[in-house]
């Protein structure tokens, strides 16, 4: 058995590494038995891109390497080749995938030759999910006959630039996806000024920014045709980071401090809602930590609300049939069916359901508790209308 170095733990990428090398050796020894959609050959085939990592990040790839080969007893895999390991991480690092659970909570990261070979759109045809250590490409819309098969490598609630800048910089390409590549420069410009969502700075009018297509250090009001420095804009953003780092400050101390962490989150709601519409981007992560500590503190209340503010914005900027959009709606009916409100839990359930049972599966546990939950709050509303009447 090989076992490492007393107090010391495995990062989940050289964990990784560590089970590839041992896939290696047993295929050696099991040669016919392989299966040939998981075998070690499938990695050796996928891009590395090399040439065009950094050498600084090469140089810890090769650290990594010698780590493993240093820290841990490899008598039983015959000898490691550091070159060949500084390869494999470069593999890792574009072709590797977070496993999930059914919430799509992070558990680890894993290696899947074949779905590795799928293209990168930003308006996917499918969505990766994963039932234990096994992956499901699902298609969540109609595929027509010789239409390829495509998933997102980033966060589909990025802006045009924030998406092109990670797929460059960790992917080593040019998305020239529908979404990406729009007709006109201008046009990719006005999807960003709609996904950030920055008010006009003017009192009264509140109207959309959007960039000026001759001066793009400018923006322009849609509403009152006002033009205001961008930088201005992006300036005064970044000031309500201090609000940012309070809240999370207080959240990673745990329940004793959770008052003070929906104080600063409140607090830099209040300031967002000055400069950015309701359904901006900048608004996700604020409305989901509002909504995780208010659930923490058992003021579902308050839940309900930054739950319903978190799927307006969740709704401008994902597909309609995102997983994540399903979640929340899922979550929407559950701080609902809690606080008696049967009818408008089945509203949510069902919204939830018509979501997840497409990116999910019919089958899937979380799907199957939706339903059973979805038929006790119809059951309970029906009860509710009869008392009524």
């Amino acid at each position: 058995m090989l076992m490492a170095e007393k107090g010391r733990e495995l990062t989940p990428s050289l964990r990784l590494m560590l089970r590839l090398l041992i896939r290696k050796c047993l295929e050696k020894e099991m040669a016919d038995s392989v299966n040939p959609f998981d075998a070690y050959e499938l990695v050796e085939l996928l891009p590395t891109h090399f040439e065009e990592t950094s050498e600084q990040q090469l140089i810890l790839y090769a650290q990594m390497a010698n780590l493993l080969r240093i820290t841990y007893n490899y008598g039983e895999l015959g000898n490691v080749d550091i070159k060949e390991i500084t390869h494999n991480f470069c593999r890792f690092a574009c072709n590797a995938h977070t496993i999930t659970d059914a919430e799509l909570r992070p558990l680890g990261i894993g290696l899947y030759p074949v779905i590795s070979i799928i293209n990168h759109s930003c308006q996917p045809n499918c969505i990766l999910l994963f039932e234990g250590k096994k992956a499901y490409v699902r298609a969540i819309q109609e595929i027509s006959e010789g239409m390829e098969v495509t998933l997102s490598y980033v966060d589909l609630g990025d802006n045009t630039l924030t998406r092109l800048q990670n797929l460059k910089l960790q992917y080593f390409f040019n998305c020239v996806c529908p979404r990406c590549l729009p007709k006109a420069t201008s046009d990719k410009m006005l999807d960003n000024d709609h996904m950030e969502g920055f008010l006009c700075p003017i009192p009264k009018c509140k109207g959309l920014l959007i960039t000026n297509q001759e001066y793009s250090e400018k923006m322009l009001c849609k509403t009152c045709g006002k033009e205001t420095d961008k930088s201005k804009v992006l300036d005064k953003l970044k000031s309500f980071d201090c609000y940012l780092d309070d809240g999370l400050r207080h959240l990673s101390i745990g329940k004793t401090d959770l008052g003070r962490a929906k104080q600063a989150f409140e607090k830099l709601d209040q300031v967002q809602t000055s400069l950015l519409q309701k359904s901006s981007l900048h608004r996700i992560k604020t409305y989901d930590n509002l909504l995780k500590i208010c659930m923490a503190m058992e003021d579902w209340v308050s839940a309900l609300v930054y739950c319903h503010k978190a799927i307006k914005v969740y709704e401008r900027v994902y597909l309609p049939n995102h997983p994540l959009l399903g979640l929340q709606h899922y979550t929407c009916g559950k701080l609902e069916w809690f606080l008696g409100k049967a009818d408008d839990a089945t509203k949510s359930y069902r919204q939830a359901l018509s979501i997840l049972e497409i990116t999910h599966g019919s089958h899937s546990e979380l799907v199957q508790s939706l339903k059973v939950a979805l038929q006790e709050a119809e059951m309970e509303a029906l009860y509710i209308r009869r008392l009524v009447e």
